[in-house]
């Protein structure tokens, strides 16, 4: 099935990987994007649409991301409380699917009915021939409910998102720490050139950072009143979904709902603000960071871009 991207707004896409080819050789890097020719074209790009075949398959989020080996490995979501998220991959030389793993039998096990591993809620990453994954919870109440509402009857609370790795040759998976609090990991980023991984939990939004070197995880506190678990019209603050590094001093940096900027420092484990600049911008209007339903000031996404050294972000109510 070939369908023209820019109809995608009329369709509801569940369990189809979408695959433009012309798109492959750009995917490894946003600065790579930068050296494509201006020329524009009156030609659709038409993307052609694999059926995965995963009935429960819900968002991918943002882990379709590509590999050493030429293929493409990506996640779909649940929310059933009997199935976790898959881990796919796809081979664009023989445009083969593999259904290579359930997240929650290769980190909490399949013995006894628990609350599972419903996400990957960010990119993927490689080194030395591993990739390094994140897990979320796909199992939770409503806003009104409150987010803390992971629970279910006759199942085992959430154990936490893993950081796990995938090794590319051996197709093993390792478990290498779990968050803390039973929380999920949300946002997820590794620094590859100095081997450290770092994520925001949710729903009360722990700062955390995994020394990959060191097998040690930090947990650096709340950031932002009580995330997504607070009151609305008080503490409540939605979460950050995106981080950068600045791959010059490894600082990592992420944005509030209050529009404040803050930078992580690893070898001091120090969160600092940035004095100079906010997100309290004109421009994005009057926010309520306070109440859910948007991003209030923050970054939904950003970038850094090695070859002009800034970071590009898009305010959360942008598309």
């Amino acid at each position: 099935m070939d369908i023209r991207l820019s109809q995608l707004h009329h369709w509801k896409i569940v369990g189809l990987l979408l695959v433009a080819a012309p798109l492959f050789a750009s995917c490894g890097s946003p600065d790579s994007a930068s050296n494509s020719s201006s020329e524009t074209s009156s030609e659709p790009l038409v993307a052609t649409a694999f059926d995965t075949d995963f009935e429960l398959a819900g968002n991918t989020w943002n882990s379709l991301s590509n590999a050493s080996d030429g293929k493409i490995y990506y996640s779909f979501s649940t929310t059933d409380v009997d199935q976790g998220a898959k881990l796919f991959t796809f081979d664009p030389e023989t445009e083969e699917i593999t259904d290579l793993a359930d997240l929650t039998e290769v980190t909490d096990g399949s013995d006894v009915p628990r609350i599972p591993q419903g996400k990957s809620h960010g990119n993927f990453y490689e080194i030395d021939g591993k990739l390094y994954i994140s897990t979320h919870v796909g199992v939770h109440g409503s806003v009104d409910e409150g987010e803390l509402a992971i629970t279910r009857e006759g199942y085992e609370h959430y154990s936490g998102g893993h950081i796990l790795t995938y090794d590319l040759e051996t197709g093993e998976f390792e478990s290498l720490a779990v968050a803390p609090d039973n929380e999920g990991i949300l946002t997820f980023m590794v620094d590859k050139e100095r081997k450290q991984a770092y994520g925001i939990t949710w729903p009360w939004g722990h700062f955390i950072h995994y020394d990959i070197v060191q097998d040690e995880l930090h947990d650096l506190g709340l950031i932002s009143g009580r995330g997504e678990a607070g009151a609305a019209g008080d503490d409540f603050r939605v979460l950050g979904r995106s981080l950068f590094v600045d791959p010059q001093t490894g600082y990592v940096y992420y944005s509030t709902a209050d529009g404040d900027i803050f930078y992580y420092n690893p070898e001091e484990q120090q969160i600092n603000r940035v004095e100079e600049v906010d997100l309290r911008l004109d421009y994005f209007g009057e926010q309520t960071p306070a109440y859910p339903g948007s991003m209030g000031y923050g970054w939904r996404q950003i970038v850094w871009v090695p070859s002009e050294q800034p970071a590009y972000g898009m305010h959360g109510k942008s598309g």
